[in-house]
């Protein structure tokens, strides 16, 4: 009884393809698949991090290790103007880097983005952190946090 206890919670462990669910919660946002990856990304706030700050929140549906790689994403805030301005990922220490996840499994990041002064709408191209071609997905948001 113990080890059929012990194999129903590791499964629930495991990413579910085309779930767009993490281990305890959905993932929020804009949902999309590129390659390998079930990808959501939505806008949040942190009280720490200036800009806006966006979700990723990821989960590889193949039976094999795939690459992630947040790094490849390009960024462009849309101002009431129409003046567009590209910003770039918030990265000091630069952690970013492609990194391999590893089957069925998933994973998240928030990431602040820089450079613009004001705008409504941020844009990502997403498809390059999937080694993929262009997928660009677009934001409604006011710089400083989410709508």
């Amino acid at each position: 009884m113990r080890s059929t206890i012990a194999l129903v919670g590791l499964a629930g462990c495991f990413y579910s393809p085309g779930s767009f669910h993490g281990a305890t919660t959905p993932f929020a946002g804009k949902r999309m698949t590129i390659g390998c990856i079930d990808l959501a990304v939505t806008l949040t706030d942190d009280a720490r991090a200036p800009g806006p700050i966006v979700e990723y929140s990821f989960g590889n549906r193949c039976l094999h290790e795939a690459i992630v790689d947040l790094s490849a994403v390009r960024a462009v805030v849309y101002a009431d103007s129409g003046a567009t301005t590209e910003v770039h990922a918030y990265d000091p220490k630069h952690e970013l880097k492609p990194l391999q996840i590893d089957a069925l499994w998933m994973g998240d990041e928030r990431i602040s983005y820089q450079g613009a002064t004001a705008g409504n709408v941020i844009c990502l191209d997403v498809g390059p952190l999937a080694q993929q071609p262009s997928q660009w997905v677009c934001l409604g948001a006011r710089v400083g946090g989410a709508s």
